[in-house]
């Protein structure tokens, strides 16, 4: 009966995410409809403020590199660029719409930063890296059908992915610390760590490959899988979890 209902769980999570990638909606209460024309244009962007990390939101497709300097640049139809909103607060670039797009060829935004400390994506929208980042901590998160795929070298990372959505991850990490929830997945199996805690629940799925040390636990019909055997393992399941060694 568990199964069965993480199984429609999953079906519905699974809808509204391809919903939420069709769309490009600002849920705080502006549902203006704009079409896309098809005329794709690129637009470099100025921000007075630095920034450390990125918030993106309804849809938006966010190609992130790591370089010496700051910048931005959108990609889009010529007409939507004045209701893709970059704007940075508190050292953090904010990224989404105002508007519900419909028909878009493109909503790209290119972001160039020195230091990358957090990365976090909703309503649809992903992140993307062009190089490894390069980082001594890192914090990920994804929800709402939302995805992250990325490339890492860094001493600590800690990721979270709840509602359906995504975390892709490869590269090396001394200490993982991963919590998935609600139907959504965490990717690490090609991320080498030295050791990991991972948590899942709500039919939630991780993937991991820790080398040292294992922490697991699993509920509610969510699974934790392992690609190698580290040399301590501590696991803990009730309701339906499971914690495997693939």
């Amino acid at each position: 009966m568990i199964k069965l209902i993480i199984q429609i769980t999953r079906i519905i999570i699974a809808a509204i995410a391809s919903l939420l990638f069709q769309s490009c909606v600002n849920f705080d209460g502006n549902f203006e409809i704009v079409n896309g024309n098809g005329d794709v244009t690129s637009e470099t962007r100025n921000l007075s403020e630095d920034f450390t990390s990125i918030e993106a939101k309804t849809g938006i497709e966010v190609i992130v590199t790591q370089e010496n300097s700051h910048g931005i640049k959108v990609e889009a139809d010529s007409n939507l660029h004045e209701h893709i909103i970059t704007e940075v607060k508190d050292g953090k670039l904010k990224i989404y719409c105002d508007a519900n797009l419909k028909n878009v060829a493109a909503k790209k935004v290119f972001v160039q930063m020195p230091i990358i400390e957090r990365l976090q994506t909703s309503s649809g929208a992903s992140i993307t890296n062009k190089n490894t980042i390069k980082a001594t901590s890192l914090d990920v998160e994804s929800s709402s059908g939302s995805q992250i795929k990325i490339e890492v070298m860094t001493n600590e990372l800690a990721c979270e992915s709840s509602s359906g959505s995504e975390i892709i991850l490869i590269g090396e990490t001394n200490k993982l610390k991963a919590e998935s929830s609600s139907g959504s997945t965490i990717a690490a199996a090609k991320l080498t760590t030295n050791e990991a805690e991972a948590e899942a629940s709500s039919g939630s799925e991780i993937k991991i490959n820790p080398i040292e040390k294992l922490v697991a636990k699993a509920s509610s019909g969510a699974t934790i899988s392992y690609s190698s055997q580290p040399k301590t393992i501590e696991i803990k399941k009730n309701s339906g979890g499971e914690v495997r060694l693939r």
